[in-house]
């Protein structure tokens, strides 16, 4: 049970954009439960880092 969200990048220079998808993690197979638009494109080597509060 559970989801998984993923970044997608469209790389054609015609329309450079990123999508954060998010699917059911039971079932890869079926259709997203949601696709958000992101409003810049967000490049390849971006990474995040947890960083604690403390």
């Amino acid at each position: 049970m559970g989801s998984l969200c993923h970044r997608l990048t469209t790389a054609a220079l015609s329309r450079r954009s990123s999508n954060l998808v998010i699917v059911d993690a039971t079932n890869f197979g079926g259709r997203p439960q949601a696709i958000i638009e992101l409003p810049a494109r967000v490049p390849a080597g971006f990474h995040g880092t947890w960083v604690p509060a403390s």
